[in-house]
């Protein structure tokens, strides 16, 4: 029986796809990467904003979900998907 080995890419073909010096290739790598890092923050936010949104229409928006006192008009203003007051993000932040 005939032992199958996956094919490899000639060098020639890899270094093909790939344009420009080392730079180029960094530079390129580092686009992607902050690309996928955007996209993934994007995501949370997407989602903060979707909590909120249901906060709002179950009409617990500006209620803190930890102390279940009010959030500051301020800090909703800065934060509008805040689920906490700002007392209990600075506990919350502590304890990390």
């Amino acid at each position: 029986m005939a032992a199958t080995s996956a094919k490899k890419m000639p060098i020639e073909s890899t270094e093909s796809v790939r344009k420009g010096d080392w730079i180029d290739q960094s530079s390129e790598d580092n686009d992607i990467y902050i690309n996928m890092h955007l996209r993934q923050t994007d995501a949370r936010v997407l989602k903060a904003i979707d909590g909120a949104l249901h906060r709002l229409e179950s009409g617990t928006f500006g209620i803190c979900e930890m102390c279940t006192g009010p959030i500051s008009p301020a800090r909703l203003k800065a934060v509008p998907w805040a689920k906490v007051c700002i007392t209990c993000k600075e506990k919350k932040d502590q304890g990390k």
